[in-house]
């Protein structure tokens, strides 16, 4: 395969799996305990305080909370039901599927 489509919310369920499947998708020969060390620093948390390390003054990061679902507290109604309708003119037949809850 030339995609790999790995979902946000997968990696949040198991995010050593994921690095798993990079790691086989990409062919490439890493031993256990390099995967670990790599699924630990591209945890949420270690990202996000990565990022707020980095002095690039032209440049702003937005990082919010990292939780499967907050959008619900961020989309309006009318938002939320304008992004159903675009997903599924966009994804329908793909067989994509995501997790919003």
């Amino acid at each position: 395969p030339h995609f790999l489509f790995l979902k946000y919310e997968d990696m949040k369920k198991d995010l050593l799996s994921a690095v798993k499947t990079i790691v086989a998708f990409l062919e490439v020969d890493l031993d256990e305990a390099t995967i670990r060390g790599i699924a630990e620093a591209c945890t949420f948390d270690n990202m996000s305080a990565d990022l707020q390390k980095k002095e690039a003054p032209h440049r702003q990061f937005a990082v919010r909370k990292g939780v499967v679902g907050d959008w619900k507290n961020i989309f309006s109604q009318e938002e939320s039901e304008a992004f159903d309708a675009w997903y599924e003119k966009k994804l329908s037949g793909t067989g994509i599927t995501f997790d919003f809850e």
